[in-house]
């Protein structure tokens, strides 16, 4: 019986990733299950793409002029150049960001005709935010041809089949998948955890908010990793700024920590919510926005992280202060956060999930 052959597009360059995953040195949840998927279908990628100067700088040039209208990358010509692979797969599997809308595009054009599986990635969000009604239009035009959409939350799949008008057999809702084995506790008594972490790059990072809540406490040290384009706000004194850092340099920050601290803009999915459920994974007390895409998920308050309302400095504030003071609540919600994490956004979990969408979209392709 042939396997079924899967081809990933993925943004950036993930061979040297891939071997590194395979070493222990990266976590394998930077693939969409690309490593362990591969022991049940043909999953293929290619990286010419990103060698060819001509086509990223033509790329390069469209995004410059489309993102500030679909606040989402659009490489068209990236995946046309990967047309060969396209036609040779059985499946597609890439995110909105970049490499979904114009695969949509290719098969509205009746370029391709393989089963699309789009992972959302926040798309919503830009969506809901770009003024243009004939992108919102475009969108409506070119989701009709997806098989599934992925998404990590309820809420945007039940966005999404509203205003793009798809049927819920198009719409797959999938935790995201931690890497447990990678992302564990490590516990050294010498080291002094006297400083609160934020890690992350997501366009909906909330730091006006973060930066009074450093101002507001000047004897308490924090730390950002974050990117240079992302992070353009001037920080206290108190705040030490870490850019780009290599993911495992990011877990032992994470593991030398007192608290971490994500915030997050309102928004419709659950942003932020890798470097939150890493944090958790590695049994670590989280304060986080409780925005639209987290209220559905089963998280309990003060037993496995703390919960904070969009924008509200002071009440970060007080529960930074409060848990200070009380060493053991902290070690008792970080042992309940792994917990938390191993029973539902383990990667195996992920795995298997996305597993039956890759199978499912076979037969949704024949219903259309």
């Amino acid at each position: 019986m042939n396997r079924l052959k899967v081809h990933y597009l993925f943004r950036r360059p993930v061979s040297q990733d891939l071997k590194k995953a395979d070493q222990g040195k990266i976590p394998h949840d930077y693939f969409f299950a690309y490593t362990r998927l591969s022991k049940k279908f043909s999953v293929t990628m290619t990286e010419k793409v990103f060698s060819n100067k001509i086509v990223s700088i033509i790329d390069q040039l469209i995004i410059k002029a489309t993102y500030p209208i679909m606040n989402i990358g659009f490489s068209f010509f990236s995946v046309a150049y990967q047309l060969p692979e396209i036609r040779k797969a059985d499946v597609l599997f890439a995110t909105t960001d970049s490499f979904g809308i114009p695969l949509l595009l290719l098969k509205q054009l009746k370029i391709i005709n393989k089963p699309i599986i789009i992972n959302t990635g926040g798309f919503f969000d830009g969506y809901k935010e770009s003024k243009s009604q004939i992108y919102r239009k475009m969108c409506r035009k070119l989701f009709g041809n997806v098989s599934i959409v992925v998404s990590g939350v309820k809420n945007e799949c039940k966005l999404m089949s509203r205003d793009l008008h798809l049927p819920k057999s198009k719409l797959a809702q999938i935790n995201y998948g931690v890497d447990t084995s990678y992302f564990k506790p490590k516990f050294d008594s010498e080291i002094k955890q006297d400083f609160i972490l934020t890690v992350g790059a997501d366009f909906k990072r909330d730091w006006k908010t973060f930066k009074k809540i450093a101002e507001n406490l000047p004897k308490i040290k924090f730390v950002i990793i974050a990117s240079p384009d992302q992070l353009k706000i001037k920080m206290p004194d108190n705040v030490k700024i870490l850019y780009n850092l290599p993911i495992g340099e990011v877990r032992a920050y994470i593991r030398k920590s007192l608290l971490i601290v994500i915030l997050s803009k309102q928004n419709y999915r659950f942003a932020g919510s890798s470097t939150i459920l890493r944090a958790m994974s590695c049994a670590k007390t989280v304060i986080f926005t409780d925005s639209y895409g987290v209220l559905e998920q089963p998280f309990v308050n003060n037993k496995n992280a703390i919960l904070v309302p969009p924008h509200n400095y002071k009440k970060i504030v007080s529960e930074i202060k409060r848990l200070i003071k009380n060493k053991k609540e902290i070690s008792k919600i970080g042992d309940n956060a792994r917990k938390y994490v191993l029973k539902n956004n383990n990667y195996k979990h992920y795995t298997s999930r996305l597993e039956k969408v890759f199978r499912n979209s076979l037969l949704n392709e024949k219903n259309d």
